[in-house]
């Protein structure tokens, strides 16, 4: 550590220092582009950065990038809140010492997640205005983390289960095209011409654009996993049950879930944490009070040697060659870091009908997702209370038939459908429904677990297999019907034009969540594949203050209008020329440091706003 002795005058001083070698290697100068909320805590705790500030600097960023230049279309709507949650946080740090593992961090949620003051509207014009009594509990569990919500997420409207006239990935009728943060180019009708993947897709691409620090997604069958893949960053598809789906406006109870996605895996994994856990109103969450299945702190299972030892089996799929070749590379990965793969390892009798997505249902097709759609959105729906504006499935119909010029750009033969499903006790379809939920859950779990048991079909054995290795989102659909996880880490760039992420994902049995963490963890430290894309590079607004490590806090105050905080002095006031002693340390060699005094409006000595430090590179 590096002791430097400052001398304060009535005056703006400019010293140039020499300064050791961060003692931590590779310490980096904080900017808003990748930074992580490691970073962004040590930054708010030194002082030296506030959530207000940090809010500002993503919301130019959401402006510079979502709205103009590349017009991303990340997102549906900035939190009218934002300034004030920023600031009360920033309160609770000056007055109560509020800490939380998200503590002023920005998190971005799709839009079918409750969070006042914000409408809930799944990407449809029908839901505009349609704003939930509360927040869902999740939001809760993020906000009580000290998180500050930044907005909501545009998506695939109703997460793509609407239409059959090719819908595509990243398109809503409130929202527009989404497009590829890595390939934001249009086709003539502006859809995007690589697909941001779906349906979390703003949540995907806002996180690969540095528009926010984390976002959450949510699930039914690829949605996370998807758009995460297709925008180079880290997904986490939970077990159905490890977190609540109160508040979040539904396709299906029985395959539904929300899940991170962030740029790290040890940030997932943060979020993740503050997310799960038991909650009285999902029966499905009861899991979580069965001891080893959910956690509060999943970063404790982060371990860069998992991959020693570790048994993983890889399904054969066909691929086009650019992907191929990333596969390829990560199995040698893999290998090389000491793990045994088993390549190519079939998931035998894995029969699952197709998806129905009509009425009358034909056989061998899963009636669970649609008839769970008008089920279990008539129920969120009702929720809302009488001011809703919406009541029931056949409202949104009603009102998109109304206005079909905006509404129903590619139909709604989905919606149609479903609404002719009966969803009362004992009907025929509550019977069919029933009989495919069964062969979805038995069919899947079998094929599933039979892998997981190894060549012996035995589980518990020493041929056991830790995961399935799947490419991208290809093999969702079999863990989403079991309600199995799944963890998408960026897997390298293709050689296309422009180069594109792919992502490889690791799928486990139900609640496996701490060895596939474990093991993506150990893949991302040893690629380091993940790259900021280039269509939303750093602006000049983004340079975050360094975080000192070390240094004594003599407190926060005098914020100003830019949110960015100064030091100030604590005990007897600065008369004069007095001395104020720093211990500075992860600086460059030679940097300089700009040390600024003023005095307090109205005082007559300078003690209350007294220092204020920023470095130049």
């Amino acid at each position: 550590m590096h002791h430097v002795k400052l001398r304060l005058s009535a005056a703006v001083l400019t010293i140039a220092i020499t300064a050791p070698r961060a003692q931590t290697p590779g310490h980096p100068t904080y900017q808003v582009e990748e930074v992580t909320i490691a970073d962004l805590r040590a930054a708010m705790q030194s002082g030296l950065l506030t959530a207000e500030g940090l809010a500002a600097r993503y919301a130019l960023r959401i402006a510079a990038y979502d709205q103009v230049g590349a017009t991303l279309k990340g997102l549906i709507t900035i939190n009218p809140n934002l300034v004030a949650e920023a600031r009360q946080r920033d309160l609770d740090a000056r007055q109560a010492g509020g800490r939380g593992p998200l503590f002023g961090v920005p998190v971005l949620l799709k839009d079918n997640i409750d969070a006042l003051p914000m409408p809930t509207t799944a990407g449809s014009v029908a839901l505009a205005t349609s704003v939930p009594p509360n927040d869902s509990f999740l939001t809760a569990r993020l906000r009580a983390a000290g998180a500050v919500i930044l907005g909501k997420a545009s998506m695939t409207e109703f997460a793509n289960f609407m239409s059959t006239a090719g819908m595509p990935s990243g398109y809503s009728s409130l929202g527009g095209h989404g497009v590829n943060a890595y390939d934001p180019r249009r086709d003539v009708n502006g859809a995007a011409i690589r697909s941001p993947g779906g349906s979390s897709s703003g949540s995907g691409i806002s996180t690969a654009a540095n528009l926010t620090s984390v976002a959450i997604g949510t699930e039914t069958s690829g949605s996370i996993l998807s758009p995460s893949s297709s925008n180079g960053v880290v997904g986490i598809k939970p077990t159905v049950g490890l977190v609540s789906r109160d508040g979040i406006l539904p396709i299906t109870a029985d395959q539904d879930t929300a899940g991170p996605i962030a740029r790290t895996v040890t940030d997932a994994a943060i979020v993740l944490g503050v997310i799960a856990g038991y909650d009285p109103n999902d029966p499905a969450t009861a899991a979580c009070l069965n001891r080893g299945n959910c956690y509060s702190d999943y970063t404790q299972f982060l371990d860069r040697t998992a991959l020693t030892r570790a048994r993983i089996a890889a399904p054969p799929f066909s691929l086009g060659g650019a992907q191929t070749l990333v596969m390829q590379a990560a199995v040698a990965t893999l290998r090389a870091a000491g793990a045994f793969v088993a390549d190519p390892y079939p998931i035998l009798n894995l029969n699952l009908g197709s998806i129905c997505v009509s009425y009358p249902p034909p056989a061998g097709q899963s009636t669970v997702l649609i008839f769970g759609l008008k089920r279990d959105l008539n129920l969120y729906l009702a929720s809302l209370g009488a001011n809703a504006p919406r009541r029931t499935l056949a409202d949104i119909i009603a009102y998109n038939n109304a206005n079909a010029a905006v509404a129903l750009r590619y139909g709604q033969a989905i919606l149609l459908a479903a609404d002719r499903y009966d969803p009362t006790p004992n009907s025929a379809d509550e019977q069919r429904y029933l009989a495919d939920r069964q062969r979805d859950v038995s069919v899947s779990r079998a094929a599933l677990d039979a892998v997981y048991a190894g060549p012996d079909g035995v589980r518990g054995t020493a041929d056991d297999f830790d995961a399935i290795l799947f490419p991208a989102n290809f093999g969702a659909d079999a863990p989403a019907r079991a309600g199995y996880p799944s963890i998408v880490v960026p897997g390298g760039l293709m050689a296309t034009v422009p180069p594109a992420p792919f992502g490889v994902t690791f799928s486990g049995p139900a609640f496996s969540e701490p060895k596939l963490l474990a093991l993506a963890y150990a893949f991302e430290q040893a690629t380091a594949h993940r790259v900021p894309p280039t269509s939303a590079p750093a602006l000049t607004t983004d340079r975050i203050p360094f975080a000192f490590p070390g240094v004594r806090q003599l407190g926060v105050g005098c914020a100003g209008t830019s949110g960015v905080p100064t030091l100030a002095t604590r005990g007897a006031p600065i008369i004069g020329n007095s001395a104020l002693q720093f211990a500075m340390g992860s600086l460059r060699p030679s940097s300089m440091v700009f040390v600024g005094v003023s005095p307090q409006v109205g005082s007559t000595a300078f003690g209350s706003c007294v220092v204020r430090a920023s470095l130049p590179f």
